[in-house]
């Protein structure tokens, strides 16, 4: 493994930069690719000649400063948001100013000449017919500095990132006359930027950083009240101060989406241009912004979110049910532990694990399993083969459906188990009664599914085929079949169902093997652990073969282009 990349990233102490202060409490020692060294600055002009002297590789800085410096020949590209919103305008508390219009003749505070705050005050001032220059007075203060400056009242207000704002509400020195978010809602304020040969030549330990930060910001969105406790040592702020900030009532920075949007930085650059005359000429934005580290570690993120959610549902799938199966199985015990009749009709677990150990063991269970799997496959077999195409006929054609229909509707309610005696004196003893039975059982619901399958077809799907000279073969293939599918495969599992439901019933009269039969030959015998067992295994085969069917509807959906059965396979 090579040495580690550091990174030295500068940063404020506002809540802008709490993602790096999130990353570092949680990735320090887990990076493989890199280090991080967060490096604190108390204004924004020490970060800038930090920058541009090259003693930090990349910092969290004002987006209208880093356009500046790379105006003026930085080597330096912005690859992710530091935040989005998150600002706020404070002014004296004994101020009587209820709008931006009442500002007029007051000095003001911006934590820089280019920044956010100087456009959207610019914004805000000309809107309310102002002028940004003339009927105002703008001091730079750094954020730190700037209570103290209000308190001493050298300023009438300020707009600055929190938590300063919220550190004058909590004095009780000042007041908050509006919030970034309510002005301009989703802003960009600052970025990372970072020199261009370290993204060059150290990519692996670039992506890694930018994956933590995404990270970071998803955490903090989501998890505040911790984000505030890291936050009140990495950016050596009030715990209390940062709750209110970021909790989910007040919210006044986000971190969720800190994907650069080269838009929002043209329209910036824009007014920065024609409207403050704060930049000369224009910068390529394109070449100032490098969006793949963001875009890569979005798909990181929601590809470990879905591997957690995946995760979490398979330990609901595994534990919930199991939860409720030792449940069963401790109910069941303590009913089967009493004494007398009970104890003889309901023979405890371990006797039914013993009973079908002892099945297992001579070899007679396999041997009735594959007899009842025969006979039901080839029963379901046949009436698939035959009630599918017929179905689609009958679906298809009116007057077919019209002359069949009451035939159907009387022989359909008629149960399976009622042909049994039929199916013996056609059949005789064997296997052929019960797959007479069984494609009995299958066919109706195979039927009736597939011929109401039609029904969900566009007409305009069927013309549409026609109109491109579709023959009736490629039609009923290719259009027909894939758009009827999800219906008719709503019958098959039915029908399979049933199919293994009924096989039991038919084995227990004229059979002499299947599950049914080893039951009720059981029961001659009074092993009831043998008849629950069968019972069980019955039930599991059951479970075994509507997941099967789940697996192969799903599989041909996802072929055809249909959506997948949910909770299924």
């Amino acid at each position: 493994m090579g040495q580690k990349k550091i990174l030295r990233i500068g940063y404020l102490q506002i809540t802008d930069h709490l993602v790096l202060g999130i990353l570092d409490y949680f990735n320090r020692k887990k990076f493989v690719n890199c280090k991080i060294e967060p490096v604190l600055f108390h204004d924004w002009n020490e970060l800038k000649n930090a920058l541009k002297a090259g003693k930090i590789d990349g910092s969290f800085i004002l987006v209208p400063l880093a356009m500046r410096l790379r105006l003026q020949g930085s080597n330096i590209k912005l690859i992710l948001l530091g935040n989005r919103e998150g600002s706020v305008f404070i002014i004296n508390k004994n101020l009587k100013c209820k709008s931006i219009k009442d500002l007029k003749n007051k000095t003001i505070a911006i934590p820089h000449k280019y920044s956010f705050h100087a456009l959207l005050l610019h914004q805000m001032l000309e809107k309310a017919g102002l002028d940004y220059k003339k009927d105002i007075t703008l001091k730079e203060i750094p954020p730190p500095q700037m209570l103290n400056e209000l308190t001493k009242g050298t300023i009438d207000g300020y707009f600055v990132a929190e938590p300063f704002g919220s550190q004058a509400e909590e004095k009780k020195v000042g007041k908050v006359l509006l919030l970034s978010k309510s002005a301009k809602k989703h802003h960009i304020c600052c970025g990372l930027v970072m020199n261009e040969n370290i993204l060059r030549d150290h990519k692996p330990a670039i992506q890694e950083f930018t994956n933590s930060l995404v990270e970071a910001g998803n955490f903090m969105n989501d998890s505040p009240e911790k984000s505030s406790e890291i936050g009140s040592k990495f950016l050596h702020q009030s715990k209390l101060i940062l709750e209110r900030v970021l909790s989910e009532k007040w919210r006044r920075v986000t971190a969720w989406d800190l994907f650069p949007v080269k838009e929002e930085f043209k329209d910036m650059q824009e007014y920065m241009i024609k409207d403050m005359k704060l930049l000369d000429k224009e910068i390529k934005i394109d070449d100032f912004i490098n969006t793949e580290f963001a875009t890569n570690a979005y798909k990181h993120v929601a590809l470990k979110r879905k591997k957690k959610e995946m995760r979490k549902n398979l330990l609901k799938k595994t534990f919930f049910p199991l939860g409720v199966f030792i449940l069963f199985i401790g109910i069941w015990q303590i009913i089967s532990s009493l004494s007398g009749t009970v104890a003889l009709l309901l023979p405890s677990p371990l006797e039914v694990l013993n009973g079908t150990i002892e099945l297992l063991m001579d070899g007679s269970l396999l041997m009735h399993i594959n007899k009842s799997l025969f006979r039901v496959f080839v029963g379901f077999f046949l009436a698939s083969i035959i009630a599918i195409p017929l179905g689609l006929l009958l679906g298809t054609y009116w007057h077919l459906k019209i002359a069949f229909d009451p035939l159907l509707q009387i022989l359909r309610p008629i149960s399976p188990i009622a042909w049994i005696p039929l199916a013996i004196l056609w059949f005789g003893i064997g296997d052929k009664p019960a797959i007479f039975i069984i494609f009995i059982t299958s066919f109706f619901p195979i039927l009736i599914a597939s011929a109401s399958s039609i029904k969900s077809i566009d007409p305009l799907i069927i013309k549409s085929a026609i109109n491109f000279g579709v023959n009736n073969k490629e039609l009923l293939i290719k259009v027909i079949l894939p758009a009827s599918f999800p219906f008719i495969m709503v019958g098959l599992r039915i029908s399979l169902g049933f199919a293994w439901v009924v096989i039991v019933a038919a084995e227990m009269v004229g059979m002499s093997s299947g599950l049914g039969f080893m039951i009720l030959d059981a029961r001659n015998y009074l092993r009831t652990d043998i008849i629950i067992a069968g019972m069980i295994i019955v039930g599991l085969i059951g479970l075994v073969l509507n997941k099967i069917m789940s697996y192969f509807e799903n599989s041909i959906k996802r072929k055809w282009g249909h959506k997948e059965v949910l909770g299924e396979a």
